[in-house]
């Protein structure tokens, strides 16, 4: 079996928690959006209901109260708009199967699945493994196999 065989199960796995991690961060993302929409949604209502109880506010000789009841209406309804945006996306989350990390993933496989090629034979000759760390220096390839012994 070769290296890139063994090593299959685990960029599975770490292909499968990156792809459940994108998608929960895009579902909370919405939540988030949805619950920012009511908030301000749901400022706007209460700054609607204050024009209402003022019957000569005007703003750039806009008759404010006029405006409130229309605003009102809308804020309500982006108020509801975003909360179930929220509550959506909630529900999706908790929908979503859970992809453990590639860590307990990979502890989860059979012995054959995770052992990693240590006796078979080399992919490459040993002189294509073995280089010279400088170009144009030639060294025998036993040479760059052998420890050096070095007095102190």
């Amino acid at each position: 079996m070769s290296n890139q065989a063994h090593m299959e199960p685990r960029k599975d796995a770490a292909n499968k928690r990156f792809d459940y991690l994108v998608d929960l961060f895009q579902v909370k993302f919405s939540g988030c959006v949805g619950l920012c929409i009511s908030g301000f949604a749901i400022l706007g209502a209460v700054i609607c209901l204050v024009g209402l109880h003022t019957s000569s506010w005007t703003y750039f000789e806009i008759n404010v109260p006029e405006l409130s009841i229309p605003g009102l209406c809308i804020c309500v309804a982006s108020a509801l708009g975003g909360w179930a945006i929220s509550k959506s996306s909630i529900k999706e989350a908790s929908a979503m199967p859970y992809v453990p990390p590639v860590s307990e993933q990979v502890a989860a496989l059979s012995d054959e699945d995770i052992l990693v090629r240590g006796s078979d034979q080399p992919t490459a000759p040993s002189g294509e493994l073995l280089r010279a760390a400088r170009k144009g220096t030639e060294t025998d390839d036993a040479e760059l196999v052998r420890a050096e012994m070095r007095s102190p």
